[in-house]
């Protein structure tokens, strides 16, 4: 099953990969909104570096794997 390309989906794992590719684009915005608040609020902690850099390995991670998801699946075609 190739996943929900349209419309709204609440549950990542049944969207198609162009979409876990947008949605983790979104979701890293996010997280950068989050960790910039928590900097100007608490002051740069070693708790907050250790999450910077989770965050970050993590989130290249991802976003390099829905990327590649999504144009193994746009070179392969459309499944039936």
């Amino acid at each position: 099953m190739a996943g929900q390309d349209k419309g709204f989906q609440p549950f990542y794992y049944n969207l198609s990969p162009r979409r876990k590719f947008i949605r983790t684009v979104w979701m890293t915005l996010l997280g950068v909104l989050v960790i910039a608040g928590w900097w100007w609020l608490a002051g740069l902690q070693t708790d907050l570096i250790l999450f910077i850099a989770v965050f970050t390995v993590v989130d290249i991670w991802q976003l390099a794997t829905t990327y590649a998801a999504w144009k193994a699946e746009e070179k392969q075609g459309p499944n039936p």
